[in-house]
């Protein structure tokens, strides 16, 4: 291994966490979870799995229907889908040969009606230890929503046991350890052309940056960005308080965008990620129509409305609620208000594009942007994120706009880094393979919770480039443990895991020089028209790994 590259792995065991991965054993998911569903003694409705069967999470769940949905006391009605077909496996059956079957209507929508009625029942009376208590499971079983719930009160001191929880979080509200993911720490001088890393660095277990010099950085860039943004005039007539550039910075874009890559404080970054994604709307207004104040209206309307839809998603998504985001006090408890915000956002975000529908990695998204906003602002910046940023094409049948970033990054790492791409191309080793979790879920799950907040101020700064230059420096960083004289297995063991560095400035440092260099942003424009030319003529799909 080269010296400029230090990697060190370490393994968090936690028993009760499982199936972490996007890529998740389905069969497994039937298994645990297909009994539990009241009025639906035929499973989970799933896609039948075979050797042909996509690995991708979205492709197994957007193709399924179930059909109509009509709530009791509901006064709006709902056109039923005609010939939803869903093949799914009698869990009874599992033990033996596995038996195609058809669920019919009626239980699917009795399962779906159930699980949007415990969501809006606990979202009115609450859950008892909201953050601090695991919870108790209700929409997989028809639990009697009990009087008890509405009837609980919290004390106005915290309990032993609740501060006991407080003490483990860490600024972010994750526990410690956060995942039972192997877990990479990538040393700084691995982004940079080095001699040889520095003793202390090859010795150091350590992550984090000392809590005093972390402060006095978050302190100077709080005052910095205090004097640099101010309120939106064009927008005193809004509920929620908007900001825009001071006049005098306009004219200072390449100091701006240095402040933002050097890391939003925590105190501005609710308003500042508002005020990036207009910012970015005026500058690519061919992403799509512009996002007025009366579309704005129009979003929050249908925010609310699509709350009192049904969604052939329900069932799905009360599934992945839970283990969307292992180990964060927001959602830790079961129906807690993390939980309920997540399934609401989801929910209306799955019914806003009949294209998309919705699809796993939406909820590693959904559940970082509510840790900074609230369920209707996490619900318009989905919007924003799958219009503006052409999360549209990346979330689309076929996976298009996935498909165009694989490309571009492996052309940028054919030629950055020859010896890797030669290296992937020996083994075998597809992008799709590995990236797939990096742009689905805009890196979730795959950097320290610290390192993907700075990747999103960059993200809704620069847009999507801006993750492809984000794989291909970590690419970069890893060069000596997955070149040449390293394996298929070893390569993709390192690049399947998470990444803790030891400084996320020089991650961003790394992205922000590729930004810089002409001969890489000329390769993205070239790779760009071409494929444009390889999705009109037909070849698009055979032009990745």
């Amino acid at each position: 291994m080269s010296s400029s590259t230090i990697i060190t792995s370490t393994i968090y065991q936690d028993p009760n966490h499982q199936n972490q991965d996007l890529n998740l054993n389905q069969n497994q998911d039937l298994n645990q979870n297909q009994n539990h569903y009241p009025n639906h003694h035929l499973g989970i409705p799933r896609i039948k799995l075979n050797q042909e069967s996509p690995s991708h999470p979205s492709q197994v769940i957007n193709p399924t229907h179930f059909g109509s949905l009509e709530p009791s006391n509901s006064t709006t009605s709902f056109s039923s889908s005609s010939n939803s077909q869903v093949s799914v496996i009698n869990n009874t059956r599992l033990s033996s040969q596995s038996q195609i079957i058809q669920p019919t209507i009626d239980d699917q929508s009795a399962s779906a009606q159930h699980v949007r009625q415990v969501y809006a029942h606990l979202d009115k009376v609450g859950v008892p230890g909201d953050g601090f208590l695991d919870g108790t499971e209700r929409t997989r079983q028809f639990k009697r929503l009990s009087a008890h719930l509405s009837n609980h009160s919290r004390g106005q001191s915290l309990s032993d046991q609740e501060l006991q929880v407080l003490q483990c979080a860490d600024r972010y509200g994750f526990f410690r350890p956060p995942s039972s993911e192997r877990v990479f720490q990538v040393q700084s001088p691995a982004f940079f052309p080095a001699i040889g890393p520095s003793p202390q660095l090859i010795q150091s277990n350590s992550i984090n940056s000392n809590d005093s010099q972390v402060n006095s950085k978050e302190t100077s860039r709080i005052d910095k960005w205090s004097e640099m943004l101010m309120m939106d005039p064009s927008n005193s007539s809004a509920d929620v308080a908007s900001y825009c550039l001071r006049t005098d910075w306009e004219n200072m874009r390449d100091r701006f965008e240095k402040r933002c890559f050097k890391g939003i404080p925590d105190r501005w970054r609710t308003v500042a990620w508002e005020m990036l994604m207009k910012e970015f709307e005026k500058r690519h207004s061919n992403f799509s129509s512009s996002i007025s104040s009366s579309k704005l209206n129009h979003l929050i309307h249908q925010f609310n409305f699509n709350l009192n839809k049904p969604s052939d998603y329900d069932i799905q998504i009360d599934l992945d609620v839970p283990r969307t985001i292992n180990g964060h006090i927001f959602f830790h408890t079961r129906y807690g208000k993390g939980q309920r915000a997540l399934f609401q956002v989801l929910h209306a975000f799955g019914l806003y594009c009949k294209t998309c529908g919705y699809c796993q990695g939406m909820g590693p998204i959904a559940a970082t942007l509510l840790n900074y906003l609230d369920k209707q602002s996490a619900f318009i910046s989905m919007v924003r994120i799958h219009d503006l940023y052409g999360y549209h094409q990346v979330f689309a049948p076929g996976f298009p706009g996935l498909l165009e970033c694989f490309y571009i990054q492996e052309k940028i790492i054919e030629y950055l880094l020859p010896t890797v791409h030669e290296t992937f191309q020996k083994q075998m080793i597809s992008t799709s393979a590995y990236a797939t979790k990096w742009y689905i879920t805009i890196f979730s799950n795959t950097v320290s919770y610290e390192a993907q907040l700075r990747l999103w101020d960059v993200f809704f700064l620069k847009g999507i480039d801006s993750l492809i230059l984000a794989s291909v420096s970590i690419v970069y960083a890893l060069r000596s443990a997955i070149g040449p004289g390293n394996d298929f297995e070893q390569i993709l063991s390192t690049l399947g895991g998470k990444f803790e560095f030891t400084n996320p400035d020089s991650w961003l440092r790394s992205i922000r020089k590729l930004f810089k260099r002409q001969d890489i942003q000329g390769l993205i424009s070239r790779c760009r028209r071409e494929w444009k030319g390889f999705v009109d003529d037909g070849t698009a799909n055979s032009r990745v790994t």
